[in-house]
């Protein structure tokens, strides 16, 4: 593996920075990619692997905001470090991967399909009931390279093909409700406009929010629709005249 600088050179990063830029106003990023931000991380990870921008692109994937390297990926980087793969069973049923260093030392890894049951792979819809012969590779090298050769992943823990599978499981918890609950009981339009600042992507919440503090505001403006024989109180502006609190923005 290549020897490299724990960071880039100024002259590197400035190439890194010149190469995001452009490549995020590409409109043909993978699809993991979201951001200027996230294609920085992909470019650096790859930089650090000793990969070609490019194949840096396509090498990696992120799930749940962590960085995953796609399986192919990983077989490249195991061969340019000089390991060697061997597969003593290859079913899909049971993997079995001997993995060989450039001095010989060997570290063998088995999964089985009781495995992949108990942790309640076998029934999810995808790849695991259309190719579960490649899955089971999958698991079986990640582990072995985790025990092995972590230094292949990089900055990575997981394979994209194993990483998908926490995707799937994890839950996405939805706190509207629990928000919405909170806007009812606030009295101060300050407040109001803090949480719709703290929520400004989730248009549910800052919608009522919104019609919190104008209710606020109205209430506040009742005593000044009061007439007397047909007339305002004395010195008393028109409502619409009186200073109220900016609107959220």
């Amino acid at each position: 593996m290549n020897t490299l600088s724990i960071l880039p050179t100024p002259q590197e990063l400035a190439t890194i920075d010149a190469m995001v830029e452009k490549y995020a106003k590409s409109g043909a990023l993978p699809s993991s990619i979201q951001n200027a931000a996230q294609l920085h991380m992909v470019m650096m990870a790859g930089f650090e692997a000793g990969m070609r921008p490019m194949e840096s692109l396509n090498a990696f994937y992120i799930v749940n905001g962590k960085l995953t390297m796609y399986g192919d990926a990983v077989i490249r980087q195991l061969k340019k470090s000089s390991y060697k793969i061997a597969w003593k069973e290859s079913t899909d049923k049971v993997s079995t991967v001997v993995l060989t260093d450039k001095d010989g030392n060997e570290h063998e890894e088995t999964y089985t399909w009781e495995e992949a049951v108990k942790a309640g792979l076998t029934t999810k819809k995808g790849p695991w009931q259309t190719d579960p012969k490649s899955m089971m590779r999958w698991k079986c090298i990640g582990r072995a390279i985790r025990f092995f050769c972590p230094e292949v992943l990089g900055g990575t823990q997981y394979l994209k093909e194993e990483a998908q599978d926490f995707q799937e499981i994890t839950a996405v918890v939805d706190y509207t409700p629990a928000i919405l609950e909170e806007i009812e009981k606030t009295e101060t339009i300050e407040a109001l406009r803090e949480i719709a600042k703290m929520n400004a992507k989730n248009a549910v919440v800052v919608t009522a929010a919104k019609n919190k503090a104008m209710k606020l505001k109205a209430e506040a403006l009742k005593p000044l629709s009061r007439i007397t024989d047909g007339k305002l109180p004395p010195n008393t502006r028109p409502p619409e005249e009186n200073p109220v609190e900016q609107p959220i923005e």
